[in-house]
């Protein structure tokens, strides 16, 4: 048994926040947590507990990233099928690692070709490697030749389509992800830099065929016309959005669309450092302008909103962005929490500090409530009860030309 005392806690159950909390942890879940004032010692510090003091500190629940993709996270150069399997299984464990030094213990991976994230999330659960809980698509699926075809299960009719879901609802896929738009044909001068590569009718399908079988679906989409026709698909998550409207966001918050916007994955792909090319970052830095009034529109019609980082981001900037752009601290740290967490379908499991939930969660130094700041300074991370030095880990994470430097 763990007790953390002397803390301030962000529960992120409502608007909660105990200045001066107790949590205590037994095995892998939370059994307490509140004002000291409350806390029964006698009743719960049974059998020589660890007890540590966290005294001005914050704990607070553990960071969900909802957009990654676990082999490919701020690497350098283009995404391609160069690498062995080997190799993306060992990228993907130090990326793991990665993840719990940054206050993140969990994941929704969004697909690849090969089975490599599929399999560390069955390598998570047997214990093999120190790594956030994964979620994960089985692997994203487009309509033939589209927006990076060489990682994506590619379908050429709704005959196909329907196989394809149905094969990943089989092989226990957590949620169909759709790629509905092209955003990569550089030799068509587009208003939005993409087009549509579903049909509605097709989306629909698609929808309907995975909510028969109680999978949700999430949706890459860009551009009016593609958002359009996602929303009008009933889809659960959109994932990315420029070229969003008034209108449409207006749609999104009545339907109750969740919105994974990926900010700074798209603000990275527009920097020269990542290696993939002149016209690649040219067109992703025109992009992001695009995309920075889009999010804005679904931030002033209240559309719930989920922070992840999609293969270049960094989720502490992404809160940070979100604040910036309209947000308080408490909605944008729930945009990695709890709405995260009900985005998944876990949140009787995870992103809240409640009694019942599994022990993940972060030891910061500072006060994010007050300085978004603060997320940078994780000191220590729970993942299902396990308490996680983040300097052990510093110091065991070698320098890589592969990844940008302190990565």
């Amino acid at each position: 048994m763990n007790i953390y005392k002397n803390a301030r806690i962000i529960t992120m159950n409502g608007q909660e926040v105990i200045e001066n909390g107790v949590l205590v942890v037994k095995d892998n879940r939370i059994v307490k947590v509140c004002d000291a004032a409350l806390y029964n010692s006698e009743e719960l510090e049974e059998g020589n507990p660890r007890v540590i003091d966290c005294a001005g500190k914050t704990i607070m629940p553990g960071l969900i990233n909802s957009h990654s993709h676990i082999t490919l996270w701020r690497s350098f150069g283009d995404i391609t099928m160069e690498k062995d399997i080997a190799t993306e299984a060992l990228m993907a464990c130090r990326n793991a690692l990665n993840c719990i030094r940054k206050g993140i213990t969990t994941i929704r991976d969004m697909g690849h070709n090969d089975h490599v994230h599929n399999e560390m999330k069955k390598a998570v659960k047997l214990g093999i490697v120190l790594s956030p809980r994964m979620y994960c698509a089985v692997g994203c699926i487009e309509m033939s030749h589209g927006h990076a075809n060489h990682f994506c299960h590619c379908v050429g009719s709704p005959y196909e389509l329907v196989a394809e879901i149905r094969r990943q609802v089989n092989c226990g896929t957590d949620f169909i992800k759709l790629i509905a738009s092209h955003d990569d044909l550089y030799h068509l001068k587009t208003e939005e830099y993409t087009v549509p590569w579903f049909s509605e009718e097709d989306l629909k399908l698609a929808v309907q065929t995975a909510h028969e079988a109680y999978t949700r679906v999430a949706v890459h989409a860009n551009g009016r016309e593609t958002i359009r026709r996602a929303l009008n698909a009933q889809v659960d998550c959109l994932e990315h959005g420029i070229g969003m409207t008034d209108e449409l966001a207006c749609q999104m918050k009545q339907q109750g669309t969740y919105y994974v916007p990926t900010l700074t994955g798209y603000l990275e792909n527009g920097r020269s450092k990542w290696r993939r090319g002149e016209e690649w970052t040219a067109r992703y830095n025109d992009m992001w302008k695009l995309h920075e009034k889009s999010f804005v529109k679904a931030v002033e019609a209240g559309v719930t909103l989920v922070a992840g980082t999609d293969t270049l981001g960094d989720l502490n900037e992404e809160i940070a962005l979100f604040c910036k752009y309209g947000l308080s601290e408490h909605e944008a740290l729930a945009s990695a929490t709890i709405n995260a967490a009900r985005l998944i379908g876990v949140e009787d499991q995870i992103g809240s500090l409640e009694e019942g939930k599994f022990a993940d969660f972060i030891i910061l130094e500072g006060d994010p409530l007050k300085d978004i700041g603060a997320l940078y300074n994780v000191q220590s991370v729970s993942i299902n009860g396990r308490l996680v030095d983040v300097e052990a880990i510093n110091e065991i994470v070698t320098d890589s030309p592969v990844y940008i430097q302190g990565w």
